[in-house]
Order: structure tokens, then C-alpha cells, then sequence
């Protein structure tokens, strides 16, 4: 009887065991098959799956039995056997598994081996890193575009931190500052402010702008390089802080723009000497405008004097000259008179432009018929033919703008062809910003040779012996139009006719 008490004492705790061991089982069960974590039963010695939970059927794709006869290498690209036959466990193992339908997924496995029923088993623990290895590679081909973009740009790129050490510089900047390499570079400038800027003070400006306004563009100062040169650089830079908004370093692209500031200084001395040729050249014309009109002006009443006595000698005492001095007379009166003309073309000329004058908007039209009034006698008599067409409203001198054509229109009946009626017309059409105007006949024409030096003061383009004048009118004319910031020019050919051109800019309301 006390055998059989030990005998049964000693099953007891075998049925205990085998009842816990089922209780395990089931547990183990449950946690298996209920994970969210994808998992896979592995028989380490044939590399094949002998169980998956639910989890791995969604992710792979194959049903529970069908994960159950497939050999490892269907569902893992890479060999995995080397650390299944370890009989240790291995966590965060990188590798590439296979979806049913042929997906490729980058998975972390981890390795845990057990034994189950006596034989030793590998649990396969899975986690889905795709999205992050992608976020990777992509991370990787924007550092990789980043560093071609940085190493090969013609600009100059640089990192520096806020005490004034440069951390990366690219080949471009570094070749800008007359160094062989970047790494040159960094290690013989010690401090920005000393030794690169030409101020050291601009750095504390620069730095102040990037600490209130985060970034700068285009901010220039002179710099130094290696070799003693100075040269200016234009930078555009930014803040770079970490999260708790810390100042971390500076970014900036700089570009060398000593050509330019050296071309820019070039223009502003050619523009302050251009200035100052401008201002000499003012004063002499003034100088020479007032000359000009006091000479005409101071002449005037000794000619007046001389050709009234030479009028009185002429009417008085015609009977006791001989006649060759009644020749002698009559061309001294001619002279006297022709000077006197000059005289006055000249006082009119140079008291063009003297003073300031008002310009109003008129009827251009209005201008050309009280122009053909005053001609009215000259037009008679020639029986010339005057059409005008549409004119505009400018903003001109009333009587500056009279007195064009009164000149051009005279001038067009004055070298008229005595062979056929005189026909003029005045018109204006409208190029761009200016009303251009036209005054054309059908004269005698200008030889293309004089056509340069008709608008020039006292130059003719014909015989004064046969035609009248002083050679100043078409100077008149030109120099109204240029102080109406306009221009004048001529098409002729001879024995057919010419035409005027002048511009007035276009009205703007």
C-alpha cells in the first residue's frame, strides 16, 4: 500500500505537467495566431514554413496552407539558412521577401529559435519596412543630386558656423577665393571676418540681417582672396537653426561680381565726366548764344545808319554820279541789305530757345492755315496748290511750331519748277510715340550730297544768285524741333520734288 501511495504521489505532478504544457500550447496558439505582427513557423534544418498566422496570409498574399508548403526561398530573396542554423536568436535582420503576386517587400526579421515537441523550430517575426526604405533611396538620390549640384555648380556654395569657421565649401567657391581645394580652404581661413572680408564689419551687418530676417539675397561687400586680390561677391544666404530654433549654421551661394562692379564704376566716372562735358558744354553754348545775339543785336542800328544813308545817296544824288558809280551804289545797297537780312536770321536764330518757353496743346491744323495766311501772297503769286490733310493736337510753342512751317512751306514754293504748277501737301501720320509730319513738293529737289548740310546754320543746297535767302531757315526749323524733343530729316530727288519730315511726340492725356 505504500508503494502504491509513492506510485501515485509521483504521476501527479506528470499530469499537472502535461495539463500546464497544453494550457502553454494554447497560449502559445493564441498569441501566434492572433498577432498583428506577421509570423512564420520554420523548420531551420530543410528551410521550409510549417505554419503562418493571419497576419503573414495579409501580407504575403497566400493562404495559411499554402504558406505551409512553400520552402523558405519562395517567400525570402535572400538566404536566410546561415542565420537560421545559428540556434541563437538574431533581431533586426534586413531582407527582401516576396509577395504572391510578385511584389518585392524590404523586411526587419527577427530570428528566435524554440523547441517544440522535441525538435527545434524557428519563429520568423516580420516588420513591413518598404515605405522606409523607399523614404531612403530617395533620401539617398537627393544627396546624391544634391552633392553633383554642390561639387560641380558654377557658383560658389558654403556652410559656415556662427563663430566663423567654414565647414563645407564647394570647388567653385574655393577656386573664386584663388584656393586649390576646398580643403585648403577650410583649413587656412580661420575667421570669416578677418580673414575674407575686406570690412570685417559687413560679417556683424550680415549677421544681424540673417538673425532678423532668417535669410538675405544678393548682399555685396569686398572680399579677399588668397592671393592678396580683392574682389566683390554677391551672396544670398540663410539661417539654419535645429528645432528649438538654435543657430545652427549658415548656408550661402555667392557669386563673383567684380566685373560688374568694376564695369559700373567705369560707367559712373564716364557719366559724371559725360556730366561735366555736358555742364562746359551748356555754358559755352550759352556763352556763345549770348555772343550771337549781341553781336546781331549791337549790329543792327550801324547797318540801319549805313543803308539809310546809302538810300539817301541813291535818291539825292543819282544825277551827279557817274555811272560806274551808280553801279558801285546799287551793289553797296544790296550788300547793305543782304547784311542786314543775316543780321536778323541771326538775332531770330539765337533767341531760339533763350528762355524758357510754355508749350500748349494745339490743333496742329489750326498752326499749318494761320502759317498759309500769312503766305497768302507768296501763294498767289505762284499759284501754288497747298493741301492739307488730317493733323493732330501736339503739345507744342505756338509760335515755334508757326514759324516750321512757315519755313518749310516758303522754302517748298521758294524752289519750286517754273515747268509745272506748284503742288504742296501737309500731312502727319502717327509711328510709335510720335505724330511724324510731312510737308511735300513737287520742286527742283536736293542733290543727296547736300542733303546733311541743309539744316546746318548759313549752308545752302542752291545758287543764292538765283535763289533768295540766307541759308538759316531749315537751321530754324531743326533746332525748334529738337527743343520739342523731336527730329527733322529730308527724302528728295532732283527735278521731282522733296519732303520734310519732322516728330512731335504723342500726346499723352
Amino acid at each position: 500500500m505504500e508503494t502504491d501511495s509513492k506510485d501515485q504521489s509521483s504521476l501527479l505532478p506528470a499530469n499537472q505537467l502535461a495539463a500546464g504544457l497544453s494550457q502553454w500550447q494554447d497560449v502559445f496558439s493564441v498569441l501566434f495566431d492572433k498577432n498583428p505582427t506577421p509570423m512564420c513557423l520554420v523548420d531551420p534544418k530543410i528551410g521550409k514554413v510549417l505554419d503562418a498566422n493571419a497576419a503573414a496570409e495579409r501580407l504575403f498574399g497566400w493562404t495559411r496552407a499554402e504558406l505551409a508548403e512553400l520552402p523558405l526561398r519562395d517567400i525570402c530573396a535572400d538566404n536566410l539558412s546561415t542565420h537560421l542554423m545559428l540556434g541563437r536568436p538574431v533581431d533586426a535582420l534586413l531582407g527582401r521577401y516576396w509577395k504572391k503576386d510578385g511584389q518585392l517587400l524590404h523586411m526587419r526579421a527577427s530570428v528566435q529559435p524554440l523547441q517544440l515537441q522535441g525538435k527545434t523550430r524557428c519563429l520568423l517575426s516580420l516588420v513591413d519596412v518598404s515605405a522606409q526604405k523607399i523614404a531612403e533611396a530617395a533620401y539617398t538620390e537627393v544627396q546624391r543630386k544634391y552633392q553633383t549640384i554642390f561639387q560641380n555648380a558654377v557658383e560658389g556654395f558654403y556652410i559656415n558656423t556662427p563663430e566663423g569657421r567654414f565647414v563645407e565649401v564647394n570647388p567653385a567657391f574655393a577656386r573664386m577665393l584663388g584656393y586649390d581645394s576646398p580643403e585648403q580652404l577650410i583649413a587656412e581661413i580661420k575667421d570669416v571676418a578677418t580673414h575674407l572680408y575686406v570690412n570685417p564689419a559687413q560679417r556683424t551687418v550680415l549677421q544681424e540681417l540673417l538673425k532678423r530676417k532668417g535669410f538675405v539675397r544678393s548682399v555685396e561687400f569686398q572680399a579677399k582672396r588668397r592671393d592678396g586680390q580683392v574682389i566683390w561677391l554677391s551672396v544670398s544666404a540663410r539661417a539654419v537653426t535645429d528645432a528649438t530654433g538654435k543657430l545652427i549654421c549658415y548656408e550661402g551661394l555667392a557669386e563673383d561680381v567684380t566685373e560688374r562692379k568694376l564695369g559700373e564704376a567705369k560707367l559712373r566716372q564716364m557719366n559724371e565726366t559725360l556730366a561735366s562735358n555736358m555742364r562746359q558744354l551748356e555754358g559755352s553754348n550759352a556763352d556763345l548764344q549770348q555772343f550771337a545775339y549781341a553781336v546781331s543785336h549791337d549790329l543792327k542800328e550801324p547797318l540801319r545808319l549805313v543803308s539809310s544813308y546809302l538810300t539817301l545817296l541813291s535818291i539825292g544824288h543819282q544825277e551827279s554820279l557817274s555811272k560806274e558809280g551808280k553801279e558801285f551804289l546799287a551793289v553797296a545797297v544790296a550788300g547793305s541789305k543782304r547784311m542786314k537780312g543775316l543780321v536778323e536770321d541771326l538775332l531770330t536764330y539765337s533767341t531760339i530757345g533763350a528762355t524758357d518757353f510754355a508749350r500748349e496743346e494745339l490743333d496742329v491744323r489750326d498752326i499749318v492755315e494761320d502759317a498759309l495766311k500769312v503766305l497768302q501772297p507768296l501763294v498767289q503769286e505762284s499759284g501754288a496748290v497747298v493741301s492739307v490733310g488730317q493733323l493732330p493736337v501736339a503739345r507744342a510753342m505756338r509760335s515755334a511750331l508757326h514759324e516750321v512751317f512757315i519755313q518749310l512751306v516758303g522754302n517748298a514754293i521758294k524752289f519750286r519748277r517754273e515747268e509745272v504748277p506748284c503742288q504742296i501737301s501737309i500731312s502727319a501720320f502717327r509711328k510709335e510715340d510720335c505724330w511724324v509730319f510731312q510737308v511735300q513738293d513737287n520742286g527742283i529737289g536736293i542733290d543727296v550730297r547736300h542733303m546733311n548740310r541743309v539744316f546746318q546754320i548759313f549752308q545752302r543746297a542752291h545758287n543764292k544768285q538765283r535763289y533768295s535767302g540766307n541759308g538759316i531757315g531749315l537751321a530754324i526749323c531743326k533746332k525748334i524741333v529738337e527743343m520739342h524733343d523731336g527730329r527733322i530729316w529730308l527724302d528728295s530727288t532732283l527735278a521731282e520734288g522733296s519732303t520734310f519730315y519732322f516728330t512731335l511726340p504723342v500726346l499723352n492725356r
